[in-house]
């Protein structure tokens, strides 16, 4: 099944230096990561503030939610939880940021 991303504001989780959305597989809450990896190939630098980390992260918004869409749908079980990670963005095509 597709995943549909829900219009939420990105949540930066410092602890795990990753941001979650959320999405719906069905009647599913899938919960969707980006690992630090995806964010530095998304422009992120380990010294940027949480609010540039959730900027620089909406600017390249739908470029991880292709990445999760891909990793969910070639799952052979059923996932609650996407990791996006960098190689996950370069197998989609997309450039890391510079």
């Amino acid at each position: 099944m597709s995943l549909q991303f829900i219009g939420e504001v990105p949540v930066y989780f410092p602890h795990r230096q990753s941001v979650k959305l959320s999405a719906l597989s069905g009647d599913t809450l899938i919960e969707c990561y980006a690992t630090s990896d995806a964010l530095r190939a998304m422009g992120c630098a380990p010294e940027d503030d949480p609010m540039t980390i959730v900027r620089k992260f909406e600017a390249r918004r739908l470029d991880f939610e292709i990445a999760a869409l891909v990793k969910h749908r070639r799952s052979l079980t059923p996932m609650a939880t996407v990791t996006v990670t960098a190689a996950d963005l370069v197998f989609i095509g997309t450039p890391a940021a510079a």
